[in-house]
């Protein structure tokens, strides 16, 4: 759908600066507040410091991969009411990598490349 997204923020996790840079354009394109982490460390960070409505999260990073962040972040979510939607974005459009990021506790997948109308309709799912 073209009609416009509500202004919301959110954080997209890569360790590649070009993917980073790609996603960050396109989702301010839409309107979006977008803040991007380097690592799942930076990630856990960045979300124990402030909300976002939904986190775009990369599987796989060095220091601390995207099911490891996910892991963490439900964590502290435990015991509060809150529930961020976290979408893995992946290479990998595998089965078994799917059911791993739905049991590190991940709402839904993307494969890379990132296709603009499935980000587009994730985005406008969680944004209800």
């Amino acid at each position: 759908s073209s009609g416009s997204l509500p202004s919301l923020r959110l954080l997209v996790v890569d360790d590649n600066e070009l993917n980073l840079k790609v996603a960050q354009r396109l989702l301010e394109s839409w309107g979006q507040i977008v803040v991007v982490a380097k690592n799942g460390i930076e990630a856990v960070e960045m979300f124990q410091k402030s909300k976002f409505y939904l986190i775009l999260m990369d599987c796989q990073m060095p220091l601390l991969d995207g099911y490891s962040a996910t892991r963490r972040i439900r964590e502290i979510e435990n015991g509060t009411l809150v529930h961020t939607p976290i979408v893995a974005m992946t290479a990998h459009a595998m089965h078994e990598h799917k059911v791993q990021s739905l049991e590190s506790g991940m709402d839904d997948h993307l494969t890379k490349p990132i296709n603009r109308s499935e980000l587009r309709s994730i985005i406008e799912r969680f944004a209800k």
